[in-house]
């Protein structure tokens, strides 16, 4: 499934960490371990991007 083209940053942000909590809340789930790597990638992602925008503002 390929990913969504980013919306405005503050969006991006909350959309990558929201769904994220609850899912490491629940180790019985296998999903979790296959998804969390590409999620730590994209808040990694959210996170650049914010500090860019912070630091071009």
């Amino acid at each position: 499934m390929p990913p969504p083209p980013p919306p405005p940053v503050q969006q991006y942000n909350e959309a990558t960490t929201r769904p994220s909590i609850p899912k490491l809340e629940l180790p019985s789930e296998p999903a979790p371990v296959r998804v969390s790597p590409r999620e730590q990638v994209l808040s990694i992602m959210a996170e650049k991007k914010r500090q860019k925008w912070i630091r071009e503002k």
